[in-house]
């Protein structure tokens, strides 16, 4: 009996194995939904995600569930000997800068099982991410050393920061300066809002406040970057919340200047001074009773003083006695405090008291003592003056101490009878 040849044989054994694999294989495609790993952000319209099942060699193909258009892919698979599982990668081609969340992909097995699942909503963004605004939430006006001011950069997109290179917001234009006068980032990861926080230090004197540039990476959810080097064409200020002025970073303490000291002695319990001052401010002072209002002549404890240049106040009653260390107080807007010590001065409104000796009648040239409390010049009636023998005119008394005072004439001549 003549055997068939080798070939036939193999090829018909051959065969039937195939169809024998082709009717034993009914296990199913399995896919897992934990076990797709996609990312939900996107920044090329060729995304890649992967997923794993239990057999190799599938044949896949992607549709959309609202119009069943197909959708292009390619794939590869490797295998993970691990979990003893298949994993595709998966790539899309050329999808559309918008969400995608009814994509559904499709298997089917050399023995023909198929199966599905569902591919987790994504988004594909290609946008740059732009700066819409650049505001605070303080009124608008004027700040000083050590006030915080928040600085929000609001995006039209949510976005993100490197975590290990946070941004910083440069206030200070001049370059050369070996100190940078930045906002800090604060918070806003992942929002289309992100917060800085500005320290004003001493010496620093903006008005308005500027951004001058951002420095750091900022990207939206995708990983397209932001571009920041446009922030001078975005925005020139600072501006709050409501539209109104810029705010004004100052440091700089208003300079007084005395103009006009007190008097002194004086006898005015509610004396002025006059100063300048190169800012508008608030005027206070360290004395008690604060200051008085010469419209009405009530007290105050300030005075706003609209305007530079010189300006005269006067002093709420004083009692009598020596002043020393006065001080005027005039703080700006912003809160900083310009101080000037005025010239000392004494009041005394307490009249000195007198005591005469007798004065002889019947002569044209009368001699008396004179004796006061308080050191002080002596005034006479029209045409008399007082003269001492030794001393000639006598103007001036000192305290507890007798003067001998003969009366004459302003000419020197005796008086007239009479």
């Amino acid at each position: 009996i003549r055997r068939p040849p080798r070939s036939t044989l193999s090829s018909s054994s051959a065969a039937s194995d195939v169809y024998k694999r082709q009717i034993l294989d009914t296990v199913p495609i399995i896919f897992d939904y934990d076990k797709i790993h996609i990312d939900m952000h996107h920044n090329t319209n060729k995304p890649v995600f992967t997923i794993e099942t239990n057999k190799d060699n599938l044949s896949l193909h992607c549709t959309n569930t609202e119009n069943s258009n197909d959708i292009k892919i390619s794939h590869s698979v490797s295998y993970d000997a691990t979990d003893n599982e298949y994993i595709y990668t998966i790539q899309f081609d050329h999808l559309h800068n918008t969400t995608h969340g009814n994509l559904e992909l499709h298997a089917t097995d050399a023995a023909g099982n198929t199966s599905e699942i569902q591919i987790p909503e994504f988004i594909i963004d290609m946008k740059v991410p732009e700066i819409i605004s650049i505001t605070t939430d303080l009124l608008a006006g004027s700040y000083t050393v050590g006030a915080i001011v928040p600085i929000e950069v609001t995006f039209d997109e949510d976005v993100k920061i490197d975590v290990n290179n946070h941004p910083k917001l440069l206030l200070d234009s001049d370059d050369d300066s070996e100190d940078e006068v930045n906002a800090i980032y604060n918070s806003g990861n992942e929002t289309d809002k992100l917060i800085f926080k500005y320290t004003i230090r001493e010496g620093e004197n903006y008005n308005p406040l500027e951004v001058h540039s951002i420095s750091g990476i900022i990207t939206d959810l995708a990983g397209n970057h932001a571009d920041l080097s446009a922030l001078p064409l975005v925005v020139s200020s600072i501006t709050s919340d409501n539209g109104l002025s810029d705010i004004e970073i100052d440091t700089t303490a208003p300079v007084l200047t005395e103009e006009g000291s007190i008097s002194t002695p004086g006898n005015d319990n509610t004396p002025t001074v006059t100063f300048s001052t190169d800012k508008p401010g608030t005027l206070t002072t360290n004395m008690t009773n604060g200051f008085k209002d010469d419209e009405n002549g009530s007290n105050h404890d300030k005075i706003h003083i609209t305007n530079t240049g010189q300006h005269t106040v006067t002093f709420a009653e004083l009692d009598d006695g020596e002043y020393d260390n006065v001080e005027l107080i005039l703080t700006d807007e912003a809160g900083n405090e310009g101080m000037l010590t005025i010239s000392d001065f004494k009041i005394d409104t307490t009249p000195p008291t007198l005591t005469p000796g007798s004065i002889p009648s019947h002569t044209n040239n009368p001699t008396f003592t004179l004796s006061s409390t308080k050191t002080g010049t002596i005034t006479y009636s029209d045409g008399v003056k007082g003269v001492h023998s030794t001393v000639g005119d006598v103007n001036n008394i000192t305290a507890h101490v007798t003067e001998t005072i003969t009366l004459v004439k302003s000419d020197g001549n005796p008086l007239d009878h009479g």
